[in-house]
This record gives C-alpha cells, structure tokens and sequence, in this order.
C-alpha cells in the first residue's frame, strides 16, 4: 500500500475477532487495538496496546496484562480502562489518554479523539498515522458532528468502524 506522502509503505491489517480486536503491523510499530477473545499467540510482538473503552467486548484485563508482561508493551487506555488496568499493567507500561492527546509509539503517532458511545463512561478513537498511512479505528461511535472533521483533519487512507 502506498502512503500519503506518496513514499511506498507496507501495512498489514488483521481482524482477530469478529467485532473489534486489530493487529496493525506498520514500518516502525505493530499495534493492537481491543484484543478480546483471542489469544495472545495471536497477537505476537506488539509496541503498544489501544484500548477504546471498558466494555467486556473491548477490554479483557487478563489478557492485557497477559500480552502486556510477554512483550513489555506499552499500554494506551481512556481514563475508565486505565483505571481497571492499573491493577495488572504496571504504572510505567501504562498510559490514561483522553480526546486531544497524541502519544507516539516507535514510528507511529497515535492521535486520541472523542467518542460517541453513550453507554460507555470515557470512550475514545483512535486515528494513527505511520508510514504515510492513516488508520482511523472509531470503536463503536456513532456518528457525532465532529467525525467528518476528524475524517477532513487527518484524510485517513482506512476507517474501521466496530
């Protein structure tokens, strides 16, 4: 696939569940976003762990903390998911973010916008940028009016909508 910036990337994208879970291989860092219902031999290496919100369908703290301790990852999470992992991940390896943070991992830039899913107490979604290539993962929001300036903002080259 090619970037944006018109520079040859490579990204690879695998669904590890039906729903949510993504494992984004990138040049310069390989992420996983809501890994629930698999195992963490699925998962592999990873640099960091992305977590959008507290739901059992996206968050299973044992797992986190199982993938977290085999690779020595970093663990990105809403303030809500943080907090749940904060018993497991130890506090070095684990990062609360909220709408407007951006954190980097390895090459990626990780860039933390707002939510639109009532039910859940600080959902977050995450648009990273590596490589050229923009990946917008937006959990389960609903639309909200400030998505299409997220989407005319970044131009994000791959929208999962979970």
């Amino acid at each position: 696939m090619e970037g944006g910036s018109g520079q040859p990337s490579r990204l690879t994208l695998t669904w590890l569940n039906d729903y949510a879970c993504v494992l984004l291989k990138m040049p310069g860092a390989t992420l996983v976003v809501d890994p629930v219902e698999v195992r963490p031999s699925d998962v592999g290496k990873v640099d960091a762990i992305l977590i959008t919100h507290e739901h059992y369908d996206h968050l299973d703290t044992g797992l986190v903390s199982s993938i977290q301790s085999k690779t020595g990852c970093l663990v990105i999470a809403d303030p809500t998911s943080s907090s749940l992992l904060s018993r497991s991940v130890p506090g070095d390896k684990l990062v609360a973010v909220e709408p407007g943070s951006q954190i980097s991992v390895g090459e990626a830039k990780i860039y933390v916008e707002e939510c639109n899913h009532p039910p859940a107490s600080t959902p977050v979604t995450f648009l990273i940028e590596c490589g050229g290539l923009k990946v917008y993962h937006t959990a389960d929001s609903l639309p909200f009016d400030r998505m299409a300036e997220i989407g005319a903002t970044h131009k994000p080259d791959i929208t999962f909508c979970t």
